[in-house]
């Protein structure tokens, strides 16, 4: 018996009991994977934002470097068209009757004046730039019109989205992409050869026909009814959150005297300044870079909200509520976050 009991201790030197994992230890490792998986998918979707903003980025250099083409092709800038309500009124635009041939139609532009968005004795004309309600309160916005959803399908692609009702004449020219020689005063010149279209998007997705913009209508304090169906002209190119890019059209004047800031004859949109300054007419501490720029391309961003909106609008986008509306401080930081992902691109 002895002799048995000493074989199996020199079989199994200091072995011990198997025994299985703690509480504690099941818990650690549990909190362990939790992390890492609130890790990863943080990560995935940060991923997934900075991929989606990148695309929406792309898309308007993609639109600038077309802008170029056609001034280049034509030796001048795509017209800046009128589209109607909110811009506008509703019968001055994208499409009217064309008064040098009866019975056929043009695309609604812009005049220079319009541009400058300048009174003759330099005071910015409150009808096209100005703020609304104030620049603090909820419902407080800023009104720049000085751009078109409908300028870059209609000129880049040719997508005028209308045929005439009586003679069923294609605007541009041509049916489909592409569109006949354009003129600066936005007529497409039927005699003028075909040119084909200097933008394609990536998804037919992109380009959304009979387009409304329902935040568009509060931005310039109006409402848009209950008919939002749009009109088949309405041709716009959406960005991430299928609101359409914008083309911004301005013009600089001389200095009105030696002394005077760079504010005082600079038209640059508000969208490219810092929402601090909007207020000083005369600001130039955000706008020398851009001394030399004619026009923008600007998207909404990953937010949805270009900046300019109702401050309720932009707290609801950015799921955050300002403790005072009121405050002229605060309101401007809501709109630089709201500004700091939109997607542009300036051109001269």
């Amino acid at each position: 018996m002895r002799e048995t009991r000493e074989t199996t201790r020199s079989v199994c030197p200091g072995a011990r009991a198997a025994r299985g994992f703690t509480i504690i230890e099941i818990m650690v490792s549990l909190v362990v994977i939790a992390v890492l998986i609130s890790l990863v998918t943080v990560g995935v979707r940060t991923a997934l934002r900075q991929s989606k903003n990148t695309s929406e980025q792309f898309m308007a250099s993609g639109l600038r470097s077309s802008v170029e083409q056609f001034k280049n092709e034509f030796g001048f800038l795509p017209p800046l068209v009128n589209d109607g309500e909110p811009l506008g009124t509703a019968d001055g635009g994208p499409i009217i009757d064309d008064p040098r041939r009866n019975g056929f139609q043009q695309v609604a532009v812009r005049s220079r004046a319009f541009m400058v968005a300048r009174t003759g004795a330099g005071a910015v004309d409150t009808n096209i730039v100005g703020p609304v309600n104030g620049y603090s309160g909820a419902d407080s916005s800023f009104s720049d019109k000085r751009y078109s959803k409908f300028s870059l399908p209609f000129y880049l692609m040719g997508e005028c989205g209308a045929r005439h009702e009586d003679n069923d004449a294609v605007i541009d020219g041509v049916a489909g992409q592409g569109f006949v020689t354009p003129s600066r005063d936005g007529r497409f010149d039927p005699r003028g050869r075909k040119h084909e279209a200097f933008f394609t998007p990536q998804s037919a997705s992109l380009l959304k026909r009979q387009y409304v913009d329902p935040l568009e209508f509060e931005e310039h304090d109006g409402a848009p009814g209950s008919n939002l169906d749009g009109d088949p002209s309405s041709v716009a190119l959406l960005g991430i959150r299928d609101r359409a890019f914008r083309y911004y059209r301005w013009e600089n004047l001389e200095p009105l005297d030696a002394s005077a800031e760079l504010g005082e004859f600079m038209n640059v949109p508000k969208l490219l300044q810092d929402p601090a300054t909007w207020a000083d007419p005369d600001a130039s501490s955000e706008v020398s870079e851009y001394r030399a720029g004619s026009y923008a391309i600007i998207g909404s961003g990953r937010d949805g909200v270009f900046g300019t909106e109702p401050v309720r609008v932009l707290e609801a986008a950015l799921g955050t509520t300002l403790s005072d509306p009121n405050s002229a401080t605060a309101v401007a930081e809501l709109r630089k976050r709201a500004m700091s992902d939109n997607a542009v691109e300036v051109g001269r």
